[in-house]
Order: structure tokens, then C-alpha cells, then sequence
């Protein structure tokens, strides 16, 4: 779990630069946002696990529940993200929505 606060870091120390300019260049719209709530909320998320997972705390029951909230926060951004994505890339042809009446 550690080694993935690490990777996660990393990763946001090399993007620092692109992300600012995403931030404040260029206008704000929904995938910005998602994009963005996404990113925070499996850092968070991270982090938090590697706190509860390694620390005595003297209230484990309310920060469980944090952890389980900020969990459920980071994956449905981050699928809502995939899902624009996907939907930027197959918005020309019909594939996307006879995949989605298949499995829906």
C-alpha cells in the first residue's frame, strides 16, 4: 500500500506542470472536473488506507467510514471519467450505444 502512495506521488509531481495549465489555461468543463475530483479522491483515498491501515487510531470506526465514503468517491469519478472518455472517442459511431442496450 505504501508503494502505491509512492507511485501515486510520483505520478502527480510529474504531472504538476500539464495539470496547472489544464487548471487555470484553459476553460472549465465537466471532464476538467471529473478529471480532477478523480485525481484528489484516489490520493486521498490512498493515503487514507495507508493511515488506517498502519497507525493506532483511537477512533477506527469513524475513519473507516471516511475511508469507505472517500473510496466510493474516487471510483465512480474515475469510471465516470473512463465512461467520457470512451464516449469522446466511440461519439461517431453507433458501437457505443448498441454495447450499452447489450449489457444494460
Amino acid at each position: 500500500m505504501v508503494g502505491s502512495v509512492g507511485a501515486l506521488l510520483w505520478d502527480v509531481l510529474i504531472h504538476v506542470d500539464s495539470d496547472y495549465k489544464l487548471r487555470f489555461k484553459h476553460k472549465i468543463s465537466r471532464p476538467t472536473m471529473v478529471y480532477f475530483l478523480s485525481r484528489v479522491g484516489v490520493l486521498v483515498d490512498v493515503l487514507m488506507n495507508v493511515i488506517f491501515q498502519t497507525a493506532a487510531l483511537p477512533n477506527c470506526q469513524v475513519i473507516g467510514k471516511t475511508v469507505r465514503i472517500i473510496y466510493h468517491i474516487a471510483f465512480s469519478s474515475t469510471a465516470f471519467l473512463f465512461f467520457l472518455r470512451v464516449r469522446a472517442v466511440l461519439s461517431k459511431t453507433n458501437l457505443l450505444w448498441h454495447f450499452s442496450q447489450f449489457c444494460g
